[in-house]
């Protein structure tokens, strides 16, 4: 019964930043993105507008971070928005993107060092330095 009045994003929504002069457009291009189930009418400040959209796919599941990415593209598009995406969403998926670039660099990086290491040791003019 939730399901099929909320939509699965709806108590994760992703937060929009823009200028306040472009928050219209901004809040237009996210309406019409697809995965996007609604989009908050801006609320301006200081010359900065805040929106939140709500995403129909689960705000953890691969189809969010996805749509993460393309509202990224899209608003980062927009001339003079200097838009920034962020909620949770988005912060998971920048941490998971984070985690996943070091793990990719730093094992083989480690792995590397570590038999450089043991192949110095293993020869006879190092055998003596290394114990």
């Amino acid at each position: 019964m939730l399901a099929s009045h909320f939509p699965a994003g709806s108590g994760e929504p992703v937060d929009v930043i823009s200028t306040a002069s472009s928050a219209g457009q901004v809040r237009a291009v996210l309406a019409g993105t697809p995965g996007i189930a609604s989009v908050s009418q801006p609320l301006a400040k200081d010359g900065e507008a805040f929106l939140q959209a709500t995403m129909t796919p689960r705000p953890d599941s691969t189809a969010a971070y996805t749509l993460v990415d393309k509202i990224r593209t899209t608003v980062h598009a927009i001339p003079g928005a200097d838009a920034k995406v962020g909620g949770g969403t988005a912060i998971n998926k920048d941490v998971e993107s984070a985690a996943t670039h070091d793990r990719n660099l730093l094992i083989p990086l480690i792995l590397g060092v570590v038999l450089i290491i043991l192949a110095c040791c293993s020869t006879r003019s190092w055998s003596a330095r290394c114990s």
